[in-house]
């Protein structure tokens, strides 16, 4: 839920905090464990704490603003939060889904939106899930899709609902079929 927070306020100019981060942990470019001065008054460390959840955040969004992977939050009422790569690779506008007016789903093929509904119910129930499925985007081309769902959890600790990854595998699927084509007529 924390991650879906962030990420449906990129598009802000400011990003507000939303991974509790340790002040006092070592970061990623520490080499060793060496011994630490005192913790410093309550105001610097949360300031620090402040500082690094605004990092954090900033390289969360740089990551969904720049990946090729749409990258989703789903809940039982709809999309809670998708990247801007769904445009790209859906060939569809993200307004629509942000306010209910569509579904990610709506552009998949009938014949496997079944099996992407049923790992989107099982991800919502706590089971990561990977699904391959087809979208018909608006100007006929179909698109291969794999998509990876994990749970969203509440505070409690029970799923309410799901976030993927979604990257479009359309060139992988026609280079298989080249060489399964291959491999039949040698």
């Amino acid at each position: 839920a924390r991650l879906a927070g962030s990420l449906q306020k990129m598009d802000l100019a400011m990003v507000q905090p939303s991974i509790p981060v340790d002040a006092d942990a070592p970061g990623p470019t520490t080499r060793s464990r060496r011994k630490r001065s005192p913790r410093p008054a309550a105001g610097v460390t949360d300031a620090r704490a402040g500082e690094s959840q605004n990092g954090c955040d900033r390289h969360l969004v740089n990551l969904a603003i720049s990946t090729q992977v749409v990258l989703y939050v789903g809940y039982p009422s709809g999309v809670g939060y998708v990247s801007g790569a769904y445009e790209k690779i859906w060939g569809s506008d993200i307004a629509p889904l942000l306010t209910g007016r569509a579904r990610m789903t709506d552009a998949v093929h009938p014949d496997d939106r079944e099996a992407l509904l049923a790992a989107q119910r099982r991800a919502a129930l706590g089971v990561p899930t990977d699904v391959e499925y087809r979208i018909l985007r608006p100007d006929g081309e179909m698109r291969w899709i794999w998509d990876h769902l994990v749970p969203v959890h509440a505070g409690s600790g029970t799923a309410y609902g799901f976030a993927g990854t979604a990257l479009d595998i359309t060139e992988r699927r026609r280079a298989d079929e080249a060489l399964r084509t291959a491999k039949e007529e040698a």
